[in-house]
């Protein structure tokens, strides 16, 4: 089911959902219109880096909420890496990145959830204004700002894009001197659909038409076929200077609805890795050569290279394609995966640990001397890496919480050398207190550590503690205290790679199943291991690495059963395509050089979907679905409310304010207990418009922050099962928090059960 959701991701056009027959009503993401799109944004990219001086500083600004500025984080981490390493020692004259991430609660919001920032529109506005002063005591000229937000919903974002233009009228009034601006606005949604509240709306450049979605028309149309330049004739002249440019394919629903993490997170990476890979290949050999065709207009030499980039960026969005078809083709050729899906859910649904532990940076970590023993030890300086597919793993991690409402200790992420090498420029704190932080490898205020030591220390005292306890208990109290212990389902992500390389990684592999051994030792033997399961995962992207996994070397007897005592499932994808781009001419060096430039954000993606795969999975096999809905989401900001509202109404069968009303008793309220429950009553198209009185929301945000499974109790409510919240919780703290067990169960107010 997976795989058929993504597979529409690739679609050229969507069929309008309102039953108009016009099948090419909204753009794809490999429509033309959209690889057009992707190429002005690579191109302004271009002039932008190519444009910096330590005395005219450029800034490529990349801003999200939640899941969109953790891929904010990770694509402008990228980006900003491999330019670093292209330009080598040359670059040591800059202490400030170009590509640099914003994200809504700052730094802290990266691998923990933030959402109610998402509405702060004074911050969105502010915190441009902080990103752009780092660079102070000189003057930005040149700034892209890329806004993402899948739904078109974010306040914080659009008031972010706002800003930036305001700054620049701001500059040019001023100082006289033009400061240029770009603006880019990424999503998802069709932009008639973006809600009033977003502030999106304000930001495109014709207001009146945008209820009409121009891509249903014959005009639009017309776009679809031609060469580059008569397309540009047909089609609307976009004023970069003073215009916020929509980027905006529309994917198709989600697998599970309201998931943005899924598709459109898919989406966000897929686009910005293209947009930076392209830029950077256009941009080689020509210093500031874009600027002979100006910045929102073209002539012939301009032209070429617009030409240049949307072929590169068709090029790179075919890989990504092939990428995502090959990725799920792997996971489904054997039962690999299925049973580490399994795995997963059988440890969330028994309130157990998931634990997605990178071992990929131990691959080039020189002073690990590889020794084959049952009691080796793993002793290592403090890793100075952190790379892309760990960092998936902590974005995975991450979206846990607020998506299915699970617990932040309860499915973690860890590798690589934490903080200290994962952050390459903030905007969070001052630059002393980042150098501080940095040095001292700690996290940002209120949130936790990450690193491969972490993980081992975290490991470490939790055996420690288990064994204090096991000393203390009596023998007859031993089982029962191991029945208490909670399954864990352990995943390790790997690197390719062979020889010492792959031994060091399988090093470090067992070290990690050695320690969740040792902190379920209490249960002893068997019955522990029976209560542990492992899981590895190798992306293969490039065409110079081992066509064989790292653990398939197994000359130190990594699956030595009778040695180590245990047995994984091993999902290896294998994502080189020999024959990628060729089709059209042969390669040359500069096409060689994109393809090593894409390779690393290929296998991120790979790894994304994998990682996502597993959780999806895993949370609906223990029930935190229900209907295809996130039926335990968390309500934190006025989106999920609403989202939340209409998860209750769907899923009780009942209508939008009734299942407000329930929301609001779920949080503990009674109906006409507070001022502000007189908004319930409010229409449901007056709730469409955005008109609900903010003081509802406000009082649901603050109370169910702090609560557990409103949602679930809300439905169970709205379907008149319990006319008290707190005998709904009971009830389904009865049934082991298994949401969809405990609502199949109840009738809805018409007395049919849900099939």
């Amino acid at each position: 089911a997976l795989a058929a959701c993504d597979a529409e991701m690739w679609a050229e056009a969507h069929a309008d959902d309102d039953g108009v027959g016009d099948a090419s009503a909204h753009p794809g993401l490999s429509h033309p219109t959209v690889v057009a799109d992707i190429a002005r944004l690579a191109l302004a990219v271009s002039r932008c880096v190519a444009s910096d001086t330590p005395e005219t500083p450029a800034a490529v600004l990349v801003v999200g909420c939640g899941t969109s500025g953790r891929l904010a984080f990770q694509c402008a981490r990228a980006a900003e890496r491999s330019r670093k390493a292209e330009r080598g020692t040359n670059d040591r004259r800059k202490k400030q990145a170009i590509f640099r991430h914003v994200i809504a609660g700052g730094d802290a919001a990266l691998f923990q959830s933030a959402e109610s920032c998402e509405d702060d529109r004074e911050r969105g506005a502010s915190d441009f204004r902080k990103a752009v002063a780092v660079y102070e005591p000189y003057q930005i000229k040149r700034v892209v700002v890329v806004g993402i937000s899948c739904g078109l919903s974010a306040p914080y974002v659009s008031s972010f894009l706002a800003e930036a233009g305001r700054w620049r009228q701001e500059l040019s009034r001023r100082e006289g001197e033009k400061t240029r601006v770009a603006r880019f606005a990424l999503g998802f949604n069709p932009r008639r659909d973006a809600p009033p509240r977003g502030g999106f709306r304000e930001l495109f450049p014709n207001t009146d038409d945008f209820g009409t979605e121009e891509f249903g028309t014959k005009s639009a149309r017309v776009c679809v076929s031609g060469t580059t330049r008569e397309r540009d004739k047909r089609s609307r002249v976009v004023d970069e200077e003073n215009e916020v440019l929509f980027i905006n394919p529309v994917l198709g629903p989600e697998l599970v609805a309201g998931s943005s993490r899924l598709k459109g997170g898919s989406a966000t990476k897929i686009i910005l890795d293209a947009a930076f890979a392209v830029a950077a290949t256009v941009g080689e050999g020509r210093g500031t050569g874009h600027e002979r065709g100006g910045s929102s207009s073209y002539d012939a030499t301009a032209m070429t290279f617009r030409d240049e980039a949307e072929l590169y960026a068709t090029r790179a969005l075919s890989a990504f394609a092939a990428a995502t078809r090959k990725t799920h083709a792997s996971m489904s050729r054997d039962g690999a995966c299925a049973s580490a899906c399994a795995r997963a859910g059988a440890a969330v649904a028994a309130g157990g640990d998931v634990r997605l532990v990178s071992v990929a940076e131990f691959a080039d970590v020189a002073d690990v001397t590889p020794r084959v023993s049952k009691k080796e030890t793993l002793s290592v300086s403090p890793l100075n890496e952190t790379l892309g597919v760990t960092v998936s793993a902590l974005v995975d991690a991450s979206e846990q919480r607020p998506t299915f409402g699970t617990p932040l200790e309860k499915y973690r992420a860890f590798g690589g050398g934490g903080w200290r090498t994962l952050m390459y420029g903030s905007d969070d704190e001052t630059g002393e207190e980042q150098r501080t932080r940095r040095k001292a490898n700690v996290p940002p205020r209120g949130c936790f550590e990450v690193s491969w030591d972490a993980y081992v220390r975290d490991a470490e005292a939790k055996a420690a503690d288990g064994g204090k306890k096991r000393k203390k208990a009596r023998v007859s109290e031993r089982k029962a205290e191991g029945k208490r212990t909670a399954p864990t389902f352990l995943l390790v992500l790997f690197a390719p790679g062979a020889g010492a390389r792959a031994a060091r990684q399988r090093i470090a592999a067992r070290r990690a199943i050695a320690l969740e051994r040792a902190k379920h030792a209490d249960r002893g033997g068997d019955d522990a291991d029976e209560h542990l399961s492992f899981a590895f995962l190798c992306v293969r992207a490039d065409a110079s690495e081992p066509k064989t996994p790292p653990w398939d070397e197994d000359a130190d007897g990594f699956f030595d059963v009778e040695a180590f005592f245990f047995s994984a499932d091993a999902v290896f994808v294998d994502l080189v395509d020999e024959t990628a781009f060729v089709a059209d001419e042969t390669p040359d060096k500069t096409h060689a050089a994109f393809l090593a430039r894409l390779a690393p954000r290929v296998a991120e993606l790979g790894a994304k979907l994998c990682l996502n795969a597993i959780s999806v999975a895993a949370h609906a096999l223990s029930g935190k679905t229900f209907a295809g809905r996130m039926i335990d989401v968390r309500v934190s900001n006025a989106k999920l409310y609403h989202r939340a509202a209409r998860v209750v109404a769907a899923a009780a069968g009942t209508d939008v304010l009734s299942a407000r009303e329930a929301l609001w008793r779920a949080c503990g309220f009674d109906h006409g207990s507070n001022d502000a429950s007189s908004s319930l009553d409010v229409s449901e198209d007056e709730q469409k418009n955005d008109k609900v009185e903010r003081s509802v929301v406000d009082a649901v945000v603050a109370r169910a922050s702090s609560l557990s499974s409103v949602v679930p109790i809300a439905v169970l409510l709205a379907r008149g099962a319990f006319r008290e919240a707190r005998d709904a919780r009971d009830a389904l703290a009865e049934a082991g928090n298994d949401v969809r067990a405990t609502l199949s169960r109840v009738q809805r107010p018409n007395n049919t059960r849900e099939q």
